[in-house]
């Protein structure tokens, strides 16, 4: 009888130290998920210190190969508010900068082509946009845009294109 007594007692008071065990391993399990959580999402973006630079896109960075081809000097007239008054010249001549010059072999053999397409993204403008500067990079962009796909129409192959146009003069001219 007194083994069943101590077996008893025992057995109580094993109870409340296995109870305590496992209250003890559970919040040190959950604290350490939390803290495994809070460095994987929080602290290890801090500590990472500050992003890599995104490398260029590859359009920024001009080819060795890259040969420009002056296209000649034009002249449109200008667009005023008055109709009285003299109508302006503007006197101005493009640049195209080409990926390779084969490219600017094939501008060559058709530049009648080009040179009435930049014609006619600078015919009927006003004189307020002729002197905006932000019209003047707009039609370039246009010209740029326009000279690839006239290339696209001559069958080019795609590594033929225009990278980008510049003025090399720019005038407008009141008589």
């Amino acid at each position: 009888m007194a083994d069943e007594e101590k077996q008893e007692q025992e057995g109580k008071a094993g109870s409340p130290l296995r109870s305590t065990l496992i209250v003890v391993t559970g919040i040190v399990l959950v604290s350490a998920i939390l803290a495994v959580v809070l460095y994987k999402f929080v602290l290890s973006g801090m500590l990472a210190g500050p992003a890599e630079a995104e490398p260029k896109d590859p359009i920024d960075i001009i080819p060795q190969a890259a040969t420009p081809i002056e296209l000649e000097s034009m002249q449109a007239a200008v667009l005023t508010d008055d109709p009285e008054a003299p109508v302006p010249i503007l006197i101005f001549q493009v640049v195209l900068f080409c990926s390779t010059p084969e490219t600017t072999d094939l501008i060559e053999s058709r530049k009648s082509w080009f040179t009435t397409m930049v014609a006619e993204l600078h015919r009927n403008r006003t004189l307020t946009e002729v002197n905006d500067r932000y019209t003047q990079d707009a039609i370039l962009k246009q010209v740029t845009q326009k000279a690839n796909d006239l290339l696209k129409r001559f069958g080019a192959p795609e590594e033929y294109y225009v990278l980008e146009s510049k003025y090399k003069q720019f005038s407008p001219i009141v008589p």
